[in-house]
């Protein structure tokens, strides 16, 4: 493979948190503005556009029961896996997940490995290590499980620090140790779905609402960009091929 003439040659992570502020910012520069815990309650649409009921939700997650209603042109649904959106749409998420849970976790780690590589570590499952900064890795770490049930404990939704522990003594190999407990730890499952369309009408569906595939962290991107501007081209100049 070759390799490209730029300063980032390589992968590069950040943080959950600093990609959320850089999308944030780049669309307020176009306009736009972020209302954070609203959880949607109902979609309705006809020939005219579409209306969106939601409920504010407080930062403890609890409901407010104050509702709110909101009309507009078209409704393109970003909101993951288990899209409101898309089921109010009645659109189909067909596919299936793999039987492996997987763990996400933020450490700072003591190693010889070079700290601005990512490193994959394979023996009876893998562990990728991806720098951060500051010293820190985002780890991904495979976990088998049994009968619903994590090797390491029970399988929640909610992954425990002994069940981190467990998978990473099981995949550490050489001379590699936790500095500290980690900071945030994650559990995702492998799925392969994708919606039977990814519109209806004036309701669109993207991201993960509209697809999961195998790979992540990249290999989805190549289709943000069309997904956001052919709405706008149709807008503005009227669909080529029809609304269903």
């Amino acid at each position: 493979m070759g390799v490209l003439d730029t300063e980032f040659s390589g992968p590069y992570m950040l943080s959950q948190s600093e990609t959320e502020s850089c999308l944030e910012k780049q669309l307020e520069e176009y306009g736009g503005k972020v209302e954070r815990e609203r959880k949607l309650q109902l979609l309705f649409r006809d020939d005219n556009g579409v209306s969106v009921r939601f409920r504010k939700i407080s930062q403890d997650g609890y409901d407010e029961h104050k509702e709110e209603e909101i009309s507009c042109q078209y409704v393109v649904g970003c909101d993951g896996s288990h899209s409101m959106v898309r089921k109010s749409a009645n659109l189909k998420f067909e596919g299936s997940a793999y039987a492996s849970d997987f763990l996400l976790a933020d450490v700072k780690l003591k190693w010889d490995y070079a700290p601005d590589r990512l490193t994959m570590l394979m023996g009876t499952g893998f562990m990728m290590c991806l720098p951060l900064k500051d010293g820190a890795y985002r780890l991904v770490l495979s976990v088998p499980t049994e009968n619903e049930e994590s090797s390491y404990g029970e399988s929640t939704d909610e992954p425990t620090l002994q069940e981190f522990e467990g998978a990473f003594q099981r995949l550490a190999t050489g001379n590699i140790q936790l500095e500290d407990p980690p900071t945030w730890i994650a559990r995702f499952k492998l799925h392969h779905r994708i919606a039977d369309d990814f519109r209806n009408g004036r309701v669109f569906v993207a991201g993960d609402a509209a697809h999961i595939p195998f790979t992540s962290w990249g290999p989805r991107n190549e289709h943000r960009h069309s997904r956001c501007y052919q709405p706008w081209m149709e807008t503005r100049y009227g669909s080529s091929q029809g609304e269903k």
